[in-house]
């Protein structure tokens, strides 16, 4: 009787947490479709209403990449640039595909512009071939190819960059599966530092004693979007690649459950929503130079600074990780916003918090347990603290660190306790009365 009543308990504590992150998760989804430009409205018509948001995650990386001319100034002070990337995940079968199709409608002016370079580049390969052996080599033309696959070597990857001219490049990917493969070893086996450092617009290179090798150090600006199953996904971010902050870096997007549902009817665009996106990517091309956004890094930062507040009353580590990189990427698609609107608009504003939002909801819920385990913590008793419970809360209004220690897990260290006391009176939630003791100054 003790186990079925523990086991029904848990079942509840769990329908009852999942179902108020899905409730927070439609609430985002719902305040962003609410405030999309008419061209990104456009983009999702013909989708069905659930499939919306991995269509919308799976557009701006590339959007933002588009946009590669603009500098922009976080919060923090530091210029930064429209580097995105986005992992849209759901089961076999499950539509995913519709996301293909409205990247390539954005892709169009990309590929026209590389077909042309891959020509160039093909014709002089030919020549090198051809060429007798007391002949001179053709020089070599350096062409600007900005579409590459997600599966490319890293030492090709290396020579894209090095003729990039300042420019983003951008992958599409069907299988995360296939992705996995080739970063697994060889010449790609590097290419999971290099997402990380393409978040950040980092340095990254290779030196090689060979000639025929591809040698030197870069700028790394590379946006991307991968369709992929929960398997693939799991695979692909297990370990290090969870704790050392690539998860942090990524939107995910699920696609919605559609097991045992009717077939979904889709609806292809007409000439005029494909001259608005057009006319959007050379809007976005055109865009250059310092863009100053004063009302988007304000809003940005006062949702940054309260989701610092909830981590620190419930002292949720994963929280406190994860919202710091979801800020970033929901400022990165304000700045998309803007630029396609060409105004810091309200609706611009309530958009990229909404993203912030999003993008933090659905790292959590993926990536929370797992972030967990790599931080050194057992799960046994130490499951992450759904959001209506409150550490502070169900303290005594006057209490001790034993008292503390008695509701955080066993062994925990006391450097811990007294970080958290030390942020609660920092806030202003708590005052010391003696030696040892607090008084909570707030109600919370």
């Amino acid at each position: 009787r003790r186990v079925l009543f523990r086991s029904e308990n848990d079942i509840e504590q769990f329908e009852e947490k999942r179902e108020t992150e899905q409730q927070a998760q439609t609430a985002c989804t719902n305040n962003i479709l609410n405030t999309l430009p008419p061209v990104l409205r456009k983009t999702l018509e013909g989708v069905p209403a659930n499939m919306h948001m991995p269509v919308l995650c799976s557009i701006l990386p590339l959007a933002a990449a588009y946009a590669d001319g603009v500098q922009v100034r976080y919060c923090d002070g530091q210029l930064h640039r429209l580097n995105l990337m986005s992992v849209i995940v759901g089961p076999q079968a499950s539509g995913k595909s519709v996301c293909k199709s409205k990247v390539d409608l954005w892709m169009k002016q990309m590929l026209e512009d590389d077909a042309r370079a891959r020509e160039i580049e093909d014709k002089w390969k030919q020549e090198k071939k051809r060429r007798k052996a007391n002949e001179k080599a053709p020089e070599d033309p350096c062409v600007l190819i900005r579409s590459v696959p997600i599966t490319i070597s890293c030492s090709t990857l290396l020579r894209r960059f090095k003729n990039s001219r300042g420019h983003t490049l951008f992958s599409f990917g069907e299988e995360l599966d296939t992705l996995r493969k080739t970063n697994g070893a060889g010449s790609w086996s590097q290419k999971y530092d290099i997402y990380r450092l393409a978040f950040d617009n980092g340095r990254w290179g290779q030196d090689y004693n060979s000639d025929q090798a591809e040698s030197g150090v870069v700028d790394v600006a590379y946006n991307w979007t991968i369709l992929g199953t929960y398997g693939a996904l799991a695979k692909c971010f297990q370990g290090d690649n969870v704790e050392n902050g690539l998860s942090s870096r990524i939107i995910f997007s699920e696609m919605p459950d559609n097991a045992f549902a009717p077939m979904p009817r889709f609806r292809g665009m007409i000439d005029r929503d494909s001259a608005a996106i057009r006319e959007a990517v050379e809007k976005l091309c055109a865009a250059n130079g310092f863009l100053d956004t004063p009302r988007l890094r304000k809003r940005i930062a006062n949702w940054v600074e309260e989701k610092r507040l909830e981590a620190s009353r419930t002292w949720d580590i994963v929280k406190d990780t994860y919202r710091k990189r979801a800020a970033v990427i929901g400022f990165r698609c304000g700045v998309v916003y803007r630029l396609i609107v060409e105004k810091e608009s309200n609706a611009c504003l309530d958009f990229a918090a909404a993203m912030a939002e999003y993008v933090l909801q659905a790292q959590m819920q993926i990536f929370g347990n797992p972030l967990l385990t790599q931080m050194g913590k057992t799960m046994e008793g130490n499951e992450r603290r759904s959001r209506n419970k409150n550490i502070l809360e169900e303290l005594p209004q006057t209490f001790t660190l034993d008292d503390l220690n008695r509701l955080k897990p066993e062994n925990t260290n006391i450097g811990t306790l007294r970080v958290m006391i030390h942020r609660w009176k920092t806030d202003g939630w708590i005052e010391k009365v003696k030696e040892g003791e607090w008084k909570k100054t707030v109600t919370v």
